[in-house]
């Protein structure tokens, strides 16, 4: 997934996290079994995203591993949003 040009790399996830932690039917004291896919789907994202090489690639295309990989601060901040689930 491409990440934002001024925002960030993880400005689209983080924004869906947000809104899922404000959608009504998902309050933070409701668990449903489609709450759980939901994040832990966010979760694999966010560890796929701490690798320094993605299991995937789109020939021709410059992705976030490419660009971020190797970077401290990408690697800690992705980090950090991974430690929110646990």
């Amino acid at each position: 997934m491409p990440g934002h040009p001024t925002k960030g790399p993880f400005y689209l996830m983080e924004e869906l996290m947000l809104s899922l932690e404000k959608w009504q039917p998902w309050a933070k004291d409701k668990v449903t079994v489609e709450k759980t896919k939901a994040y832990l789907s966010i979760f694999t994202i966010f560890t796929t995203f701490s690798q320094r090489k993605f299991p995937y690639t789109i020939k021709g295309v410059s992705s976030n591993d490419d660009l971020y990989g190797r970077n401290k601060e990408y690697l800690t901040k992705c980090v950090k949003i991974i430690n929110r689930f646990g």
